[in-house]
């Protein structure tokens, strides 16, 4: 799109009624959510406009477009920014997806008709000046809802990542968003240092599904990633591993080595070499199989995530009126029968 202009629309003007604050001046690192599509747009966009309510005076670092509408809606937003676009196709992104990427930007942009969304919903989106006339028309009676404004016009489906759509709803959606970026940045900072730039995605979405969904809570402490980070992590990473190695690279070695150099032929002292080299590799390479195994597994519980919880608690509840009406012996009579049943 860059030969014939990209307009980005930053939409700020959200009512953050359920996060309690505006949402455009909440902080992810070192920037507020607005600050960070504002550049996200500004780096991919050959035009960025931020289109909000001007009565909320909002402390930003950039000029914000009256939407010019008493009401509060996403699609008063879009209507405004297309209206006051330079270009033909605008990419809209609110405030409230921080980890939205410049290549999922041009992806919509790519793929706009009348409009380019991902299956989630309307935005973030691409839309073409053609949409303005349907869009409008809803606008003036009140017929407010975006999604619903895509069945009047030619709207292209893009498949986007899906952990790039995660919105900010709440604070403790904010406190996601900052764990997701610090997973994906680790898995970054590892794929490229193993030269794995090309499995990034895959690697990416891994990361997502186990640390971020399974594991809230924080797995490294903060201090000793940005120590690796400022330290070059594959030196460190390298050092750690020479030093837990060392008693199989030392003295195992040598005396393997010893033991290869008095055998009586080349073939005994090289099976002795090749069965320290297996021991050595084996692990690592179980290890490999068992934790891509375990990424599918991990992804099955994340998606029967409620209905585990629904079943344990039912359980939970069954043992307690057990327990209080003292029938906890039905339990084990049960049992009993169901392991002779099997013979056991």
């Amino acid at each position: 799109m860059a030969d014939r202009g990209l307009t980005g629309v930053l939409l700020v003007g959200g009512a953050s009624s359920r996060f309690g604050a505006p949402k455009a001046l909440a902080r992810l690192g070192d920037e507020t959510l607005a600050e960070r599509a504002w550049r996200l747009l500004t780096e991919t966009c050959d035009e960025t406009i931020a289109v909000g309510k001007r009565a909320d005076a909002l402390p930003l670092p950039f000029p914000v477009l009256d939407d010019g509408s008493p009401v509060r809606a996403p699609l008063a937003g879009v209507v405004a920014g297309l209206r006051a676009a330079r270009y033909d196709v605008s990419v809209v992104v609110p405030v409230d997806v921080p980890l939205l990427t410049s290549r999922s930007v041009e992806a919509l942009a790519a793929a706009c008709a009348d409009a380019a969304v991902p299956p989630t919903g309307p935005l973030p989106g691409a839309y073409r000046k053609t949409a303005l006339e349907a869009l409008e028309r809803r606008l003036a009676t009140g017929r407010l809802a975006l999604r619903d404004a895509l069945t009047e016009l030619d709207a292209r489906s893009v498949q986007l990542d899906p952990w790039e759509l995660a919105n900010v709803n709440t604070p403790a959606d904010l406190e996601a968003a900052a764990r997701r970026e610090r997973a994906l940045g680790a898995a970054a900072d590892v794929a490229a240092a193993q030269g794995l730039d090309g499995l990034e995605p895959r690697i990416l979405s891994d990361w997502n599904d186990t640390i971020v969904h399974l594991r809230p809570e924080r797995l490294v402490a903060p201090g000793l990633l940005s120590g690796a980070r400022r330290s070059r992590s594959n030196i460190l990473l390298g050092g750690a591993f020479g030093v837990c190695a060392a008693p199989c690279i030392g003295p195992v070695l040598a005396s393997t080595l010893a033991l290869a150099s008095n055998t009586s032929t080349v073939a005994q002292g090289s099976v002795l070499l090749l069965a320290y080299s297996a021991g050595l590799a084996l692990p690592f390479l179980v290890t490999g199989v068992a934790f891509s195994q375990a990424m599918g597994a991990f992804r099955w519980l994340r998606d029967r995530y409620a209905a585990i919880q629904v079943a344990s608690g039912a359980t939970l509840v069954v043992l307690g009126l057990l327990l209080f009406f003292d029938r906890f012996w039905w339990l084990r009579v049960a049992l009993n029968r169901a392991f002779g049943a099997v013979g056991l």
